[in-house]
């Protein structure tokens, strides 16, 4: 069988995650929610294309948020808020159709949420 969901939350867990992730290509749920890592999210997550679920919520990843996510056109639910995300906020969250859920706060991300932000027609959770 395939593994498609990966709960590892709340296990105090250090250090980063290996961009070898996304090799887990069959994933519909993805969560890493409260642990200690650290270091940027591996623009490598973005190749796990059916990932409707991704809980990166209450770590210290920093850097700006990887670009691509715009390939993840499965993802409804995006949880990053508490951690150390900067720059400015992803245009390419715009594009994702089925996104329902998207969580941003206590980030350190600069300027306006962006206007084609409005282009998120299933969006009924923005934070």
């Amino acid at each position: 069988g395939w593994v498609i969901a990966l709960d590892l939350s709340d296990m105090n867990l250090t250090g980063s995650i290996s961009e070898d992730i996304g090799r887990l290509a069959n994933l519909v749920n993805l969560t890493l929610a409260v642990n200690n890592f650290t270091g940027p999210l591996p623009i490598e997550v973005t190749n796990i294309s059916g990932l409707r679920h991704l809980n990166v919520s209450n770590n210290a990843f920093n850097n700006s948020f990887p670009a691509n996510f715009s390939k993840l056109q499965a993802l409804e639910v995006l949880d990053a808020y508490n951690n150390n995300f900067s720059g400015l906020l992803p245009l390419e969250i715009s594009r994702l159709r089925r996104l329902k859920h998207l969580h941003f706060g206590g980030n350190f991300f600069s300027g306006r949420i962006p206007p084609q932000y409005s282009n998120l027609e299933s969006l009924v959770y923005l934070a």
